[in-house]
């Protein structure tokens, strides 16, 4: 078993160390690749049939974030037939297929012109009121449908590529994990116990994402007592680790 662990700890630090940050193209819209972003809204298409959903109108940050890889200031409307269009107020210097440039969310109307859907779903489970019916006076002849169950169901269903990249975060966040039992000292508040995690993970030449690092220090910050013991045992903090860990996993 301890060879099969060295072996595993080996095999993660060398995944972490190829695995660099790749330069981003600002003024690209899609920031996944075609095919990717094909398999995902054939993903929301095929839930919006059921329903009786035949356009989309995607507001929300994290949905937008799942179809382009981005979040911008703006709108995604998906057809059930027909290309997806882009509506963008922000940044301005965004470019791709579908790209059409807005003041306010009113000049949706015009773009879309003769092809006003017989039905609209919005995300209601997470739009304010009065943002909810400014959208639907932007369609006055479509029923308005609830869309949040659609998108949840789409992104429930993991692409081969999400998948590979769920797998690549747990092999750095297993190498961050298993660094935390020897940064401890005795005597360490929880919040000393943070900073000192962030500061690994910062000056780590295979560091992740610090808001990942944020939120598993976090949930030491929840399993831990406030002031750690003098004597408190390596194998307590282990202990928090492997259920912080579980949580993460829990969450996925």
């Amino acid at each position: 078993m301890k060879n099969k662990a060295n072996s595993f700890i080996i095999q993660t630090n060398h995944l972490t160390r190829q695995d660099t940050m790749q330069p981003v193209d600002q003024h690209k819209l899609m920031l996944i690749d075609r095919d990717e972003f094909n398999r995902r809204i054939d993903h929301i298409k095929s839930q919006m049939a059921e329903p009786g959903i035949p356009a989309l109108l995607i507001s929300d940050n994290a949905n937008k974030y799942y179809v382009t890889g981005r979040v911008f200031d703006g709108y995604v409307y998906i057809p059930l037939e027909g290309p997806v269009i882009f509506f963008i107020r922000r940044p301005v210097e965004l470019e791709g297929d579908g790209v059409v440039y807005i003041r306010k969310p009113e000049d949706i109307a015009s773009s879309i012109g003769l092809n006003v859907p017989e039905a609209i779903g919005l995300e209601l489970d997470v739009l304010p009121y009065s943002t909810a019916t400014r959208l639907k006076n932007i369609f006055p002849e479509s029923e308005l449908k609830n869309a949040s169950g659609v998108m949840r169901r789409a992104r429930a269903v993991k692409t081969p590529a999400q998948i590979d990249m769920i797998r690549h975060s747990g092999i750095k966040h297993v190498h961050v994990y298993s660094r935390i039992q020897h940064i401890f000292q005795s005597g360490m508040t929880d919040m000393e116990l943070q900073v000192e995690i962030e500061r690994v993970v910062l000056v780590s030449s295979e560091s992740v994402a610090t808001l990942w690092s944020f939120t598993w220090a976090m949930c030491l910050s929840a399993t831990m007592p406030t002031h750690l013991p003098p004597m408190i045992s390596q194998w307590e903090v282990r202990d928090w680790t492997r259920r912080c860990q579980s949580e993460h996993v829990a969450h996925q």
